[in-house]
C-alpha cells in the first residue's frame, strides 16, 4: 500500500526487500538514532531490520500494526507506523524515526498528519497518542506542531544505555 503525502513524499508499507535499505540508514544514523532509540545499539546487521519486518507483519496480520517507510524524492528516509491498534477502544500509537539528513524539514510531521488521518479512515481511530522522551526536543516539537494535547509524564518509563528515560505522553483526538 502506498499512502501520498505530497508531490515528493510517500509512506509504503513495510516489506523484506526494505530491510537493507533500512538497515543502511539507520546504521549510517547511528549515534543520532542511538540517542533516543533503544533498538539501536542491539542493531548489528540487516537480520536485525529484516527481523523487525517479519515481526511488523506478523502484528499487521494480527490487526495490531501498520507500518511504513518514509519515502522522500524516491529515497528511503525513515520509518513511521501506527502501533497497539486498539479497534475497540479506537485508540492508536504513532511512532516515527527519520535520517538526521532529513529532519527539520517538515516530513515526519506532514507523514504523521496523513497517517493520523489514515488510521481515522481505516481503523476509526478516535484517540491518537506519541509517546517522546522528555528531553527529545526535536521529536515532541512534532506532536506539539500538530496539536497533541500534552497529558504526562511516565518517570523512567524507558531503559537507555543503562538509564531510565522519563516519556511524555501526546494525545490528539479526532
Amino acid at each position: 500500500m502506498v499512502l501520498h503525502v505530497s508531490s515528493n513524499i510517500y509512506l509504503e508499507s513495510l516489506a523484506q526487500h526494505q530491510a537493507i535499505p533500512l538497515y543502511d540508514l539507520a546504521n549510517r544514523n547511528r549515534a543520532y538514532l542511538g540517542k533516543w532509540l533503544p533498538w539501536v545499539e542491539h542493531m548489528h546487521d540487516s537480520s536485525f531490520i529484516s527481523n523487525f519486518i517479519k515481526n511488523s507483519l506478523q502484528r499487521y496480520a494480527q490487526g495490531t500494526e501498520e507500518a511504513f517507510v518514509i519515502v522522500f524524492e524516491n529515497k528511503i528516509v525513515g520509518r513511521i507506523g501506527l502501533y497497539k491498534i486498539d479497534t475497540y477502544n479506537c485508540a492508536c500509537e504513532i511512532g516515527y524515526w527519520i535520517g538526521e539528513e532529513f529532519a527539520g524539514n517538515g516530513i515526519v510531521s506532514d507523514c504523521t498528519k496523513a497517517l493520523m488521518q489514515h488510521a481515522h479512515n481505516v481503523y476509526h481511530i478516535h484517540r491518537v497518542e506519541i509517546r517522546c522522551a522528555t528531553d527529545n526536543e526535536r521529536s515532541k516539537k512534532i506532536p506539539v506542531r500538530l496539536g497533541f494535547a500534552l497529558e504526562g509524564t511516565l518517570k523512567d518509563a524507558e531503559k537507555m544505555h543503562g538509564n531510565y528515560l522519563n516519556i511524555e505522553v501526546y494525545a490528539y483526538l479526532q
